[in-house]
């Protein structure tokens, strides 16, 4: 994660690339919740910048300012935001004889409705999207909030004083 944010934070000008990060952090979201959220900002924790006085970049570090961006994107719940619009999880591996694939072809949730997207010329193709393995995850909603993130963090915050 620390790569994958120090690209997204260097690399604002790439709308391509940027969208594809915006896209995998969505995806690793849904896949994980919660535990991502912590795991990926106590990964950066040491690479944020916040050397206001400096007029140079540091690109070995995170502007806060795109971290932030970031997680406003990963609010985004439109049909837009949630496509895969270059094939990511082709790359992931589908064991579809296995009753807890994690890939579903058929519906996209997004905050407990079921989209199907239109793509093409008028075809409708349900998007894949991953869902999560953890069994306690399963009837949660897939909406990332950043008033969320915060509140997770002040509650581990909280647990460590």
């Amino acid at each position: 994660m620390p790569t994958f944010l120090r690209v997204y934070s260097n690399i604002q000008s790439n709308p391509m690339l940027k969208k594809a990060i915006e896209y995998c952090c969505r995806q690793f979201f849904i896949l994980h919740r919660i535990p991502f959220i912590l795991q990926m900002l106590g990964s950066i924790s040491q690479l944020l910048d916040f050397d206001e006085q400096s007029d140079v970049t540091d690109t070995n570090k995170i502007q806060p300012m795109n971290l932030f961006r970031l997680l406003i994107a990963l609010e985004q719940t439109s049909v837009d935001a949630m496509r895969d619009d270059y094939s990511i999880l082709e790359l992931v591996k589908d064991d579809t004889s296995n009753k807890t694939s994690i890939i579903t072809p058929t519906t996209m949730p997004v905050a407990n409705m079921t989209v199907v997207a239109a793509l093409g010329q008028g075809n409708m193709i349900a998007p894949a999207t991953i869902k999560t393995l953890d069994f306690c995850y399963a009837d949660d909603d897939t909406i990332f909030t950043v008033l969320n993130c915060i509140d997770v963090c002040v509650t581990v915050g909280k647990l460590f004083e």
